[in-house]
């Protein structure tokens, strides 16, 4: 759980796959305003932000950071966020400058595993054609709006277990992204103009591709490429000794030099860097910022399931029955349960609470599953939800035996396997880091739910399981809503007890008197 949005020093929206379940680039744009103002205020000028990615393989860990598996939605996406961001349709003296990542698409991914280690340090692109149908477009739509700067990701491009050309790719060099000429040319060719700025680490743990060179040799790869500007490091020697051996020109380095130079000076940098901090506590937290995060909270849910229309329980639905309340989650506490407790109890006042399941006739068993590290390879992730995702999956079997009606409120990180919880619940209703109180307000009525999949939930674990040779049943650089047209007439959507398909778009609702 952690802090609560009290504790908190800026608006807490939903997560970006929470802003992409709202299906209104209204609201994107209404969060990248008053992020920036807030931003703004407080003397934040520069975000590495937002993720263009779009989310192919469902068990990369980096995928609850994009907007979702649409190409096209991501794509307006990321043109309100980049405008939204930065002041119009180029950097403003006013604006936020953003670095739009991870170029050309983290989707991609080798069944999930990420280039944050060796393991995980290929992009594969096994269908003819998916780089520039999916991946591409929503960079291409950063780069339209204006976006400052574009970050390559770790990986090497696969050309062993890729289809190619793919578009403007006639053969990947087999190079990290920041390292890559070749797919760094490409990013100039779509008419990025600003700076180009490396991943974290790429002189040292992540120089895939340049592992058997040197730093210096390493720096003037990248540069040569086309990096301008190396994240994360303070190695100043590495890049004098790599100037100085000739592993980059000085023409390269005036380049570098004047795109990074642009930004600091359009944002005023130089002239008067500071805050004023009254200003910044008038601005964070605004009413009108926290009312318009609420709103996206509510359009941020999604009913995926309402059997036998057994939502909205109404106060008057509940009239003689008890209600209990549960939340599992990683490293939850129990003050932290109690704490949220007592928040619903207290919007809530006219149905009866237990603590107790074996005493309550409804029960709303909220979760977080969650699974996963940066820099530490767990082997390919298992999606299903148990007791290694943070869940007590035993426990949610004993509160369905105990009471009439079960709902169920998971907060998705990742499009999970849903066979052990759904078949369990009359309601499901799905968020993406979308606040517990909102959820819970749904299954009591509060307001009608709007929200839609941006993602779409596999079957079963067939439908990702990974052969021998390393291949997955579906294709890694697909997106899920169009999966099974290269699956060879295997399903690759969930479908629930009441024939819901949980694919992109899927969301219920109901009318509240």
């Amino acid at each position: 759980m952690g802090a609560t949005p009290e504790d908190l020093p800026f608006t807490q929206w939903p997560g970006t796959l929470g802003l992409a379940a709202t299906g209104s680039v209204d609201v994107i744009e209404d969060f990248a305003a008053q992020s920036r103002a807030e931003w703004l205020a407080a003397g934040l000028r520069k975000g590495y932000m937002y993720m263009a990615d779009v989310f192919t393989d469902p068990r990369w860990f980096r995928g609850h950071g994009t907007f979702g598996e649409d190409p096209e939605f991501v794509s307006r996406a990321m043109d309100a966020i980049v405008r939204g961001f930065q002041g119009g349709d180029r950097l403003a003296a006013d604006g936020v400058a953003l670095t739009t990542k991870h170029f050309p698409g983290g989707g991609a991914r080798e069944n999930g595993t990420d280039p944050h280690y060796a393991e995980g340090r290929f992009n594969i692109y096994p269908t003819p054609g998916s780089l520039e149908e999916y991946h591409l477009p929503p960079f291409q739509a950063a780069i339209d709006a204006g976006t400052s700067s574009v970050m390559p990701y770790y990986a090497i491009p696969s050309d062993e277990k890729s289809s190619t050309p793919q578009g403007r790719v006639t053969q990947f060099e087999q190079l990290g992204f920041a390292f890559n000429k070749e797919i760094l040319d490409l990013l100039r060719s779509m008419g990025h103009r600003g700076y180009i700025n490396s991943d974290s680490g790429i002189l040292s743990k992540m120089a895939w591709g340049a592992e058997e060179l040197t730093t210096a040799q390493r720096v003037g790869l990248a540069v040569m490429a086309g990096t301008d500007m190396f994240a994360d490091t303070n190695d100043v020697d590495a890049v004098r000794d790599a100037f100085v051996s000739g592993f980059f020109t000085s023409a390269r380095l005036d380049e570098a030099a004047q795109l990074l130079l642009e930004e600091l000076f359009t944002l005023g940098l130089f002239e008067n860097p500071y805050a004023d901090p009254a200003e910044a506590d008038r601005i964070v937290r605004n009413t009108e910022a926290a009312a318009a995060a609420e709103d996206a909270h509510r359009r941020s849910v999604v009913l995926a399931k309402n059997h036998d229309a057994v939502l909205p329980l109404t106060p008057a639905s509940l009239t003689g029955k008890r209600v209990y309340v549960e939340l599992m989650a990683k490293e939850l506490t129990v003050k932290e349960l109690d704490a949220l407790r007592s928040r619903i109890e207290q919007a809530h006042p006219d149905v009866a609470f237990t603590t107790d399941h074996r005493g309550a006739d409804v029960a709303i068993v909220l979760m977080k599953p969650f699974v996963g590290a940066y820099f530490e390879f767990v082997g390919v992730a298992d999606l299903a939800i148990d007791d290694h995702s943070h869940v007590d999956i035993e426990k949610v079997r004993r509160i369905r035996e105990s009471v009439d009606t079960l709902v169920i409120g998971l907060n998705a990180m990742y499009p999970w396997l849903l066979d052990a919880i759904e078949p369990l619940a009359d309601g499901l209703l799905v968020g993406f880091e979308s606040r517990y109180e909102t959820m819970v307000d749904a299954v009591l009525g509060e307001y009608s739910p709007s929200g839609r999949l941006p993602i779409t939930f596999p079957i079963d674990a067939d439908a990702i399981a990974v052969d021998a040779d390393g291949r997955c049943a579906s294709p890694n650089d697909v997106p899920g809503y169009a999966k099974e047209r290269h699956m060879d007439g295997r399903p690759y959507v969930y479908v629930d007890a009441d024939g819901n398909r949980y694919e992109l778009g899927h969301g219920l609702t109901y009318d509240v008197a």
